[in-house]
C-alpha cells in the first residue's frame, strides 16, 4: 500500500450480525510494518466528500536533488542508493524516482522523485536510513547539492490530455 485513503466495506455494528457500510481510514505508517486503520459506520457520506474533507488527495510533489559527488564520493554515494532503494520504494506515498546524469556539467547528477503528497516526501526525509545517508554525504560525499521541492500544478500523457492547457491542445489538433 502507498499512502493513505479510505475504503469502504460491510462489516457488523457492534452487538449485531447484519453486516452495514463501514468507512474506514487506512494508513501505514512510514518506515514500520504497522497500519492504523479507524472507522465509522456511515450512510451518509460518500468517499469523494470524505477525501474532500480530509484533504486526501492533495497535490502531489516532485523533489529534485541535484548532487555533485567528490570523486571519492561517487561509489558510496551510488552504493548507499541502491541499498536505500526497497526501503524508499516501500514508503507510503511514494510514487517513482529516476536518476540522471548531467550533459552539461560532468559528475553532476540529478535524482527526480514523485511523491502523492508533501507529507509523503517528508516521511522519506525523515526515515532513519535515509537521514543516515543525508548526513553522510552532507558531511562527507558531495562537493554541492541543491534540494528543490515543488507542487505538480498539472499533469497530463499523450493519451489523455485533459489537464493540458488549451492553446497546447489547439496547436496540437487534440482535445
Amino acid at each position: 500500500m502507498r499512502g493513505g485513503g479510505w475504503i469502504e466495506f460491510v462489516w457488523p455494528k457492534p452487538g449485531t450480525e447484519e453486516g452495514v457500510r463501514k468507512i474506514s481510514y487506512i494508513y501505514p505508517i512510514p518506515g514500520m510494518r504497522y497500519t492504523v486503520c479507524a472507522g465509522i459506520y456511515n450512510d451518509s457520506m460518500t468517499l469523494d466528500e470524505l477525501n474532500a474533507l480530509t484533504g486526501y488527495g492533495k497535490k502531489r510533489v516532485a523533489v529534485i536533488f541535484e548532487m555533485t559527488p567528490t570523486a571519492e564520493g561517487k561509489v558510496d554515494y551510488f552504493k548507499m542508493g541502491a541499498a536505500l532503494k526497497e526501503e524508499l520504494q516501500q514508503m507510503p506515498g511514494f510514487i517513482s524516482v529516476e536518476r540522471f546524469a548531467s550533459v552539461n556539467h560532468e559528475g553532476k547528477f540529478l535524482s527526480l522523485s514523485f511523491w502523492e503528497s508533501e507529507e509523503a516526501a517528508a516521511g522519506w526525509r525523515n526515515q532513519v536510513n535515509h537521514r543516515q545517508s543525508q548526513k553522510m554525504g552532507h558531511d562527507k560525499l558531495f562537493e554541492n547539492y541543491r534540494i528543490s521541492v515543488g507542487e505538480i500544478v498539472r499533469e497530463y500523457i499523450d493519451g489523455n490530455r485533459r489537464e493540458s492547457p488549451a492553446d497546447s491542445n489547439e496547436y496540437l489538433g487534440t482535445k
